[in-house]
């Protein structure tokens, strides 16, 4: 009973990827035109944010505007920091409007096994902007250039100098975000995540036998 409910589900999300390809790509069109603003964006919505480091972090940086989109039961905790603005859980298009109109993404993860952050990581780099996050070990497999991403052994003065230096002058990673925007548009989009979901279903996915049919 297990197994038909998983190719159900797998078709519906695939089908799900390719119908909404190219309404993707026209809006992306539309966002890569957008002027960059002087915020920061700050996105989570599972339990691996470390959201006491943001805070402090803004804390620490008055001068430096932040915006998060978070769960909705999040909002009070930021309450008392004024340059950190929370948007709850939007909709993916305003998300992709928020990376698109930001200065950067900072994500201050907490350590993990699933690779936390890896959606808008890949969203992020496809619009060629920068997301600044802790370096872990199942970043290798991406083959990322990983110049802005940071060691977690920083502290947090380290962190905080990492995150300005970035803010003042992000042409500083230009040849490391032109390297990693180029990696994701060729290997991470959307029609190569839907032939790897064949891929792991049915084998191998031929386009000669289906260009065949």
């Amino acid at each position: 009973a297990i197994l038909p409910i998983l190719f159900a589900t797998t078709f519906y999300f695939t089908f799900l990827i390719l119908l909404n390809f190219q309404e993707i790509n026209e809006l992306d069109k539309k966002i890569n035109n957008l002027d960059s603003n002087d915020y920061i964006l700050t996105i989570g919505l599972d339990k691996y944010r470390d959201w006491d480091l943001l805070k402090k972090i803004a804390a620490e940086v008055p001068n430096i505007n932040f915006k998060v989109i978070a769960p909705e039961k999040l909002r009070n905790y930021f309450k008392e920091t004024p340059n950190v603005e929370f948007l709850g859980n939007v909709e993916f298009t305003r998300t992709r409007y928020e990376i698109a109109s930001s200065k950067m993404v900072f994500l201050p993860t907490k350590p993990n096994m699933y690779f936390s952050g890896q959606t808008t990581l890949l969203n992020t780099t496809a619009l060629n902007k920068l997301c600044i996050m802790p370096y872990d070990k199942c970043f290798k497999e991406y083959k990322f250039d990983n110049a802005y991403f940071y060691n977690r052994n920083l502290d947090l003065d380290e962190i905080i100098e990492f995150i300005t230096e970035a803010y003042r002058d992000p042409d500083i990673f230009n040849n490391s975000l032109r390297r990693n925007h180029e990696l994701v548009v060729r290997r991470y989009n959307n029609y190569n995540l839907a032939r790897s979901i064949y891929n792991i279903i049915w084998g191998e996915y031929d386009e000669k036998d289906c260009n065949n049919q």
